[in-house]
C-alpha cells in the first residue's frame, strides 16, 4: 500500500496519482521509513510529467532510464512504465518510463512491448541460474546421503549415471 501526504486540496489524477491544483502539481508518496525494506510496490507515474515523474521513481530508490516514443498525447508526459504500476519490486530495480515525443502512437506500443519482452528475457535467465543452483544443491545433499548419481551424465558416458 502506497501513503500519500495528506492535504485537504488533494484531488486524483489519471494513473492514480494524487495531486493538487492542476495536473502539474502533484504531492509525492511517502517514502518507506525503513531503507531495510527491499522490497517496495512500484508508483505510479502515468500521465506525469517526465521530470516529477524520474524525482518520484528516485526517490523510492529505483534506478530509471527513459525510453522517447512517438505517441498520441502531450509531449513530455509518461505514457507508460516497466514495471507496471503497484507491480511489488527489489530496491534499485530498473524502471523504464516511456515519454511521447511525438504522434505515433503504433511505434509507442511497439517500443513498450519491445522493453517487455528483453524484461522477460532478464527473468528468464535469472530462473534458469537459480535452478541450476537449485540441482546442484539437491545433488549435493543427495550425495552426502549416499543416495543418488554422483556423476552427471553426458555424452561421453553414453547417457549413463554412475552411482556411489
Amino acid at each position: 500500500m502506497t501513503l500519500f501526504l495528506n492535504t485537504p486540496e488533494a484531488v486524483v489524477l489519471p494513473g492514480g496519482v494524487l495531486g493538487t491544483g492542476p495536473s502539474t502539481t502533484y504531492s509525492r508518496p511517502l517514502m518507506p521509513s525503513s531503507p531495510s525494506v527491499q522490497e517496495l510496490a512500484v508508483p505510479s507515474v502515468l500521465g506525469m510529467p517526465q521530470q516529477p515523474a524520474l524525482q518520484l521513481l528516485e526517490d523510492f530508490g529505483f534506478a530509471t532510464t527513459v525510453v522517447q516514443v512517438p505517441g498520441q498525447g502531450k509531449e513530455g508526459e509518461v505514457y507508460g512504465q516497466q514495471p507496471r504500476p503497484d507491480d511489488i519490486v527489489r530496491r534499485g530495480s530498473l524502471v523504464r518510463v516511456f515519454v511521447i515525443t511525438g504522434p505515433d502512437a503504433e511505434e509507442a506500443k511497439l517500443a513498450q512491448i519491445a522493453a517487455g519482452i528483453d524484461d522477460l528475457k532478464e527473468s528468464v535467465s535469472g530462473l534458469r541460474d537459480s535452478m541450476g543452483k537449485l540441482v546442484d544443491l539437491v545433488q549435493g545433499a543427495a550425495a552426502a546421503d549416499g543416495d543418488a548419481p554422483v556423476a552427471k551424465s553426458g555424452p561421453a558416458d553414453g547417457g549413463k549415471q554412475a552411482k556411489a
